[in-house]
């Protein structure tokens, strides 16, 4: 649902975390506070808010991939857990066969979330409908904030542009 929160900033109530897909114990400010304060009010899981913080991207959809990419670099080892073939878990002692089955279920666990499709559940929390139209003011505001800046930046010591 969407309702108009901080004058210019619209909350979106979830339980799940927008970007991965986890349990939402806070929400994400998109775009970040530091970039303007219209915007959105997200669901979101402590660990992708902590990663993506004040993280700029112009698109809701370059910020959900900048939280995937986040995951996969902190969870990289995990990633690389093998499936093992029956043969090769049968010689395995017991306790080393939890704790094979244990990283397979978080290697797992993180593959979801990876695969957890942001924009869907968005649109499907989204009970006025007006999530693609707030997305879409918010991407031409940073779009035009983005021009400006490119505009702002002097000159290099070679009179070129930066």
């Amino acid at each position: 649902m969407l309702d108009s929160h901080d004058d210019f900033r619209h909350r979106l109530s979830g339980r799940w975390c927008s970007y991965c897909g986890d349990i939402a114990d806070t929400m994400d400010h998109f775009p970040p506070r530091s970039v303007t304060n219209y915007g959105l009010l997200i669901p979101c899981c402590r660990e992708c808010n902590s990663s993506l913080s004040t993280l700029y991207a112009f698109s809701f959809k370059d910020r959900a991939a900048l939280a995937k990419r986040n995951i996969r670099s902190k969870y990289k080892k995990l990633l690389r857990i093998p499936d093992w073939t029956d043969e090769e878990f049968e010689e395995m002692a017991l306790h080393m066969k939890e704790s094979v089955l244990a990283g397979q279920r978080i290697r797992d666990q993180i593959k979801e979330r990876l695969a957890w499709n942001a924009w869907s559940y968005l649109k499907g929390i989204d009970t006025k409908n007006d999530f693609e139209r707030v997305v879409e003011e918010i991407e031409m505001i940073l779009g035009n904030m983005n021009r400006e800046f490119e505009r702002s930046e002097p000159p290099k010591k070679d009179g070129s542009k930066p």
